[in-house]
């Protein structure tokens, strides 16, 4: 008697079943620690027939940022536009701090992977991004200001991701409330009323 494993057969799997393989692994190890020997055991196929849709980790790790990428601007998304700029600002980045603590594996794609973003990926964050400059803008702020406050935010929210990796930050709305402070003191310095 054959006491070895039977394998699927060949052609019995998708590029999404790897992918979808891949989350799995990666949530519950890490993105790092992602290999497709590892991989194939999970999805019980040979490794081959993961190279042959993925022929390196590389390309299945942006296969996986463009999902994450979709995911986390569905999540941010939509941005409303009747509120004040200084309510935008907490509500999109204490969101955005919710979606990556809540999935690590989100967060090191998204996060460690940014100068790799393919167009797919690069597109779906531009659009959460742009439409939170819009508010900015249209609220008084100058684009390169509503930029850098963006920018100031985001820097902020990850920061406190990346440190506090083994739960959530309880004064993320703190610190988002005293950035939000500073933008109305340079927003006040340049002469500029604005409603927040």
């Amino acid at each position: 008697m054959d006491s070895r494993r039977r394998r699927r057969q060949r052609g019995s799997i998708t590029a999404e079943d790897i992918v979808r393989g891949a989350f799995e692994v990666a949530s519950e190890t890490s993105v790092d620690s992602l290999s497709m020997p590892v991989l194939a055991e999970r999805l019980d196929v040979g490794v081959t027939s993961i190279y042959w849709y993925f022929r390196k980790k590389d390309r299945l790790l942006d296969a996986m940022t463009e999902i994450a990428a979709s995911g986390y601007a569905t999540a941010l998304m939509p941005v409303p536009r009747d509120q004040s700029w200084a309510e935008v600002l907490r509500q999109h980045f204490a969101r955005q701090h919710a979606v990556l603590v809540g999935d690590p594996t989100v967060a090191d794609l998204l996060m460690t992977r940014t100068s790799v973003y393919s167009e797919v990926a690069s597109r779906s964050i531009f659009t959460v991004v742009e439409a939170v400059l819009t508010v900015l803008i249209e609220q008084g702020f100058t684009p390169e200001d509503a930029l850098r406050a963006y920018n100031t935010m985001s820097v902020y929210t990850r920061g406190v991701v990346l440190q506090n990796r083994g739960g959530a930050d309880d004064d993320i709305a703190f610190g988002l409330g005293r950035l939000v402070c500073g933008f109305e003191a340079l927003l006040a310095e340049r002469g500029r009323q604005l409603r927040c």
